[in-house]
């Protein structure tokens, strides 16, 4: 029997699949004349709206020119994210964040962490390499020596809307991918094949300054823009030069100078976050000659090597007369311009860098891609057993390869063919043919190529909440990449916040990161409750008994609204309602003493004795007697003779009294 596996079996699978995995068997189904299903395909819904499907695969690598009868196995990997706003594509990498000056590699899955270490309150959902880099060392026109990789990406990378590497190659075999927070893409097209994806190799590929036509070409500004606080400002900005410009932002980093005079300047010292420069003699290494002129290594549509970018906090305003010299990690502002020096204190955050422009303006994160495998539904020229003639042996060699791709509907999917745990296989991997009829059958019209090989790997979220990766790494181990691009989702903080043993309160545990929440619905026990500014109570519920329950919900950011669900968890009641005591006089109704309850002893009642209590109190109405009141006989007695003192004269007066009456 065969059975074309297509874009709504796919869906089939998915919609019967809900959180737990599904298998359909299928032994032996046809994906296309070179490609057969061995097995069942395993369809799990790893985040709402984004689904995991994992096949393994026998196929012919009909893409290579040599004759190779072999039959490969595979593991095919697709990861698919629905056109939901809610789930943001972003480009992401170890040194995206405000770290230094050098590109840091870090495997897929350490970029996909360090993506949440730096973005608290996001989850990534799953990721996959990103663009080929510089993975050994060159050297610079002007000398410089790389004697080890320096992990630069080949093309244009901008993550978080900084520009990283604001050039865009004009080799016709690498063009840019773009995405923007709306769901939207772009990607440019080389002039490798034409509209009728034809291939076009001939004199008049390159103009005379080197550079290639193209179509959607990314665009940056002619000029560097200059961010206080990421709030631009009208300057012109220049880096490094030999003099400062009037009027204007001058930037020197650390080096050498000859003795640039800046007296009558504004002058802040800062220190660099971040500053990617382009390096002339990468591409000569990587890319090759020039095919118009062999004497001139492959260039770029903006390549001047100018195209800095820089991240940095001011320190202080310091008085200089001359810049001879800037230290090490750090850097001058140099400017007389008004607006930008009132705008200056300690810790403000500067930043420099070039923007892109026109059908561009919008991309928040970009990727560079090797080459299209499919462009509106149709395959290009690199998908064909010519693939060698196209001067790029990655087309057709016996390596992993993973890719990007979008359907009509928008759906984005991550996708992987090559060595895994379901075909158990070491076998290298596809060709180009193979991985777009794979594509095609899964619904996909526009896909792109990743860096592959030892490079290759793809990660998703396991059921146990963990990033997990998907492939085995043909290296023996996970090769360290320069980027990735990654599905993240913004956290709701949804949640069960307390329960008890026969009801549960639910509720927003603390407000989201850069988004407000807007309206949610609880779904739980076949019931729907409505979250309000007071928490959900929901009682009624059974003792010791596992529940599982989402959220629908909505939130807005500066962009728009977006609707989505949270993952379907769960939470168990307790055996029974745990008594919290109410001690009273160190005893609860209960019965069980308070261990720190002191009785306290009993109310002192004071005794005065000649005005003096024996707590040592004293009697604030006591009155001391005088020694020298007399009475107003003078013979009489001393008025200070005690009660002590006429005791004896009582009882002789009681005596004669008794003798007189007998």
């Amino acid at each position: 029997m065969k059975i074309r596996i297509t874009k709504h079996l796919l869906t089939l699978i998915v919609c019967l699949g809900l959180i737990t995995f599904l298998t359909i068997t299928v032994n032996g189904a046809k994906i296309s004349d070179n490609v057969e299903l061995v097995g069942d395909v395993k369809s799990q819904e790893i985040w709402d709206g984004v689904t995991l499907d994992r096949m393994h695969i026998k196929a012919k690598r009909v893409g290579s020119t040599s004759a190779d009868p072999s039959i490969y196995d595979w593991d095919t990997v697709a990861i698919s994210a629905e056109n939901n706003p809610a789930i943001r594509i972003v480009t992401w990498g170890m040194d995206s964040q405000l770290n230094g000056k050098d590109y840091k590699a870090g495997t897929t899955l350490q970029i996909a962490q360090n993506y949440e270490a730096t973005h608290p309150g996001y989850t990534v959902v799953a990721a996959v390499n990103g663009d080929f880099f510089a993975n050994r060392g060159f050297t610079t026109s002007s000398g410089k020596v790389y004697s080890s990789a320096s992990n630069e990406p080949l093309n244009t990378w901008v993550a978080d809307g900084d520009a990283f590497k604001s050039v865009v190659m004009a080799n016709p075999d690498h063009v840019v991918l773009g995405f923007s927070e709306d769901r939207s893409y772009q990607y440019h097209i080389g002039t490798i094949y034409g509209k009728d994806y034809e291939i076009i190799y001939n004199d008049n590929i390159y103009d005379g300054t080197g550079a290639v036509r193209g179509e959607n070409v990314p665009t940056f500004t002619d000029t560097p823009i200059f961010n206080i606080n990421d709030t631009k400002l009208e300057a012109n900005v220049y880096f490094q030069t030999k003099e400062v410009k009037q009027d204007a932002v001058n930037i020197f980093w650390e080096g050498s100078y000859d003795n640039i005079d800046v007296s009558g300047y504004t002058v802040w010292k800062g220190y660099v976050d971040r500053l990617s420069v382009p390096q002339d003699g990468f591409y000569k290494t990587f890319i090759g000659r020039h095919p118009s002129d062999p004497t001139q290594h492959a260039m770029s549509y903006n390549y001047d090597y100018t195209h800095y970018y820089l991240r940095g906090r001011l320190l202080e305003e310091v008085s200089l007369d001359t810049i001879s010299k800037v230290d090490e990690n750090y850097f001058y502002v140099v400017t007389k311009n008004n607006e930008v020096i009132s705008q200056f204190e300690k810790a403000v955050t500067v930043k420099v860098q070039y923007e892109l422009t026109g059908n561009w303006a919008g991309v928040t994160s970009t990727m560079g891609v090797l080459f299209p495998f499919l462009i509106n539904g149709k395959r290009t020229a690199y998908v064909s057993v010519k693939g060698d003639e196209h001067n790029n042996n990655y087309l057709n060699d016996n390596k992993p390869k993973p890719a990007v791709g979008f359907k009509a509907d928008g759906t984005c999917v991550f996708f992987f063919m090559g060595p895994g745990p379901l075909s158990k296989s070491s076998q290298g991997g596809p060709s180009s043919i193979e991985m777009a009829e794979v594509m095609e059958s899964m619904g996909i019209v526009d896909a792109f190529c990743l860096d592959g090989g030892g490079s290759a790997s793809i990660v998703y979220r396991n059921s146990n909440g963990r990033l997990e990766e998907l492939n085995t790494p043909t290296d023996g181990h996970t090769r360290s990449i320069a980027n990735a691009i990654l599905m993240v989702v913004e956290d709701s903080n949804l949640e069960v916040l307390e329960t008890s043993a026969t009801k549960a309160t639910f509720g927003q545990s603390k407000p989201m990161v850069d988004s407000t929440l807007v309206s949610a619905k609880l779904h739980i026990n076949d019931a729907v409750y409505d979250l309000t500014s007071e928490n959900i109570v929901v009682n009624g519920l059974t003792p010791n008994t596992e529940y599982e329950y989402y959220f629908e919900y909505t939130y807005e950011d500066d962009l728009m609204q977006r609707t989505t669900k949270t993952n379907v968890l769960k939470f168990t009641t307790l055996a029974e309602d745990i008594h919290e005591h109410v001690f009273v006089e160190g005893k609860c109704e209960c019965g069980e003493l308070d261990p720190n309850y002191e009785e306290e002893p009993p109310a002192h009642e004071h005794v005065f004795v000649d005005g003096t209590c024996e707590c040592g109190e004293t009697d604030p109405n006591y009155e001391k007697p005088n020694d020298d009141q007399q009475g107003n006989n003078g013979g009489g007695m001393s008025c200070n003779m005690g009660f002590v003192s006429i005791i004896p004269l009582i009882a002789s007066c009681a005596l004669l009294l008794l003798k007189k009456r007998k």
